[in-house]
């Protein structure tokens, strides 16, 4: 049975109103029904989706075709999931590869039809070639162009294990070069797809933003990777004005991200011959 849109709606504002939410938003959703979500809040005066959830990737960027300028101009921005297509533009399954307990080894038979055809793995591997020619990983190649789109808002990633955390990470501080993005755009035409070559002028506009956030959150992605793990026992040397520095901006950004008019200027006095402190 299929509830309506406007209960849906009804029930997240009652949950924001009750404080038990601070936002809802949508996910796999169409161009359709994130307007007619819209339409529905501004005429009954409910709160409107914070966000949509949809895959993104290099070999799939139909969130382009319309809702991107929904996401641009409604401020609905994009939390992409599967950012890396199932792992498939990690590179490892090229070749036809299907490595033991990898997810799409594991549910070819379910989702294996997006990413087994012919033409992905051709695609991916030219991605590959791109990337090594430019001194990355095919990793930081996929994710920086997720997270390059100025109506991205955040890439969902899973790690397994800290190298694949620190690489992901990485992505953040590896802007796609003018020139990368020109031989882009080269293997693009050879498909004869005109859209993505406005795409990466897009990238290109967008690259000195791209790199000073991007610094940001690998610093941030790093502490809350050494700070945010069970405790072993064991005190480990740390700088804490670093450390408070870092929890301070962590916590206005996520006021931020609460409320985007909340501007605030940070002024910190710290006592730079404290040094390393020895904790937990």
């Amino acid at each position: 049975e299929t509830i309506p849109l406007l209960e849906q709606i009804e029930a997240m504002a009652q949950l924001k109103k009750e404080g038990k939410i601070r936002a809802w938003g949508v996910s796999n959703e169409t161009s359709w029904g994130v307007m007619k979500m819209m339409s529905l809040c501004e005429i009954h005066h409910l709160p409107k989706p914070a966000s949509i959830q949809n895959a993104y990737h290099l070999l799939n960027r139909l969130h382009e075709a319309d809702l991107a300028e929904i996401s641009f101009r409604e401020s609905i921005p994009l939390l992409a999931y599967s950012p890396l297509g199932m792992g498939m533009l990690t590179g490892k399954y090229i070749g036809g590869a299907m490595p033991a307990g990898a997810r799409l080894t594991v549910y070819r038979d379910k989702f294996g039809q997006r990413y087994t055809r012919p033409l992905a793995f051709e695609a991916t591997e030219a991605y590959a070639a791109l990337a090594r020619k430019f001194g990355m990983t095919l990793t930081e190649l996929a994710l920086s162009y997720v997270c390059s789109k100025p109506f991205t808002a955040s890439a969902i990633i899973g790690a397994t294990t800290v190298a694949q955390l620190d690489e992901l990470a990485r992505a953040y501080t590896t802007p796609l070069s003018k020139e990368l993005i020109a031989e882009l755009k080269e293997e693009i035409e050879k498909g004869n797809i005109e859209e993505v070559k406005a795409i990466a002028n897009d990238i290109a506009a967008n690259e000195e933003k791209i790199n000073h956030h991007g610094k940001r959150a690998d610093a941030i992605v790093k502490g809350m990777l050494q700070h945010s793990r069970s405790s072993s026992g064991v005190k480990e040397s740390t700088d804490i004005n670093e450390l408070a520095d870092e929890y301070l901006r962590l916590a206005y950004h996520g006021l931020r991200a609460k409320d985007k008019s909340f501007n605030a200027t940070m002024k910190t006095d710290f006592d730079g011959s404290i040094g390393n402190i020895d904790v937990l």
